[in-house]
């Protein structure tokens, strides 16, 4: 079920993007997720308007409360670990990761 809707959604940011390979920055900071799309659009996931999260076998979904999603790399991770962010998302959102 989330590959196939993962896939759909992918697929549909390549359209909007001119089919173009999609690039962003993810800040994980005290209060928020930062996401700075390549074009420098920016959008702001407060930890408190988390709803959702769970795992796939190469990301971890974050769902909001305001219908964002954001696909997060296990191997993405500049600093820290995969581990650690799960236990800081936990803490921050309360919401556990299924």
């Amino acid at each position: 079920m989330y590959k196939v809707w993962g896939k759909r959604l992918f697929e549909q940011q390549m359209a909007l993007n001119n089919d173009k390979p999609l690039s962003k920055s993810v800040y994980i900071c005290d209060d928020k997720i930062q996401v700075v799309s390549a074009n420098g659009a920016r959008t702001d996931i407060f930890y408190e308007n988390i709803v959702k999260t769970y795992e796939t076998e190469h990301f971890l979904m974050l769902n909001s409360e305001n219908r964002l999603s954001l696909a997060i790399r296990k191997d993405g991770f500049t600093k820290g670990t995969y581990d650690d962010f799960k236990k800081f998302i936990f803490n921050k959102s309360q919401v556990k990761v299924l």
